[in-house]
């Protein structure tokens, strides 16, 4: 079954010209993104207004522009951690790779990667992991992202409530448009 998505990505004005002229994006990559590596978009409830939040108060940027897109997907490419299926599967992999990493280090008489206790690393890895494995396309998640960090809200506290669902594709190629 083909899933059609809306859904919004928050950047700046000069990034969101070039986007639109070259018809690509550039995908994050680093080793502690939410949802593995991908372009990243708000989906679902409030997305345009997420992406707008995203760009102003989360990367700052004095222009901030957001990009709408039609997303389309088989939902067997879909990794969606929305389903207790899904999460159930994930964390089996994540304490498996875990407890690998921390018997290795024990075998080798070796300190543990520190990295491995950051969530958001060892999550990302066994996103990333996963979606190699199964040849997913794109990942859906809910998460909280504290939108509110400016002024006296610097401050404001994290929380395992999520406020957003966000979808990181991997492959272009389920992007059909683009405005």
């Amino acid at each position: 079954m083909v899933l059609r998505l809306v859904a919004h990505h928050g950047t700046n004005l000069d990034a969101k010209n070039e986007i639109l002229k070259s018809g690509h994006f550039i995908a994050s990559q680093t080793d502690g993104e939410w949802a593995g590596s991908g372009i990243y978009f708000f989906t679902e409830t409030d997305s345009y207004n997420n992406a707008i939040k995203w760009a102003r108060y989360k990367k700052r940027f004095q222009t901030p522009a957001v990009i709408t897109a039609n997303i389309e997907i088989d939902s067997s490419k879909l990794f969606d951690l929305t389903d207790h299926s899904r999460q159930a599967f994930f964390h089996r992999m994540r304490s498996i790779y875990f407890e690998a990493a921390v018997n290795k280090s024990e075998q080798l008489g070796a300190e543990i990667d520190e990295r491995i206790f950051d969530k958001f690393k060892l999550d990302c890895k066994i996103i990333n992991d996963i979606c190699v494995r199964f040849n997913y396309l794109a990942v859906k998640k809910r998460c909280f992202i504290r939108f509110l960090c400016r002024g006296s809200y610097f401050r404001y506290p994290s929380s395992d409530v999520p406020n957003c669902t966000i979808i990181a594709v991997r492959d272009e190629c389920c992007i059909v448009s683009i405005a």
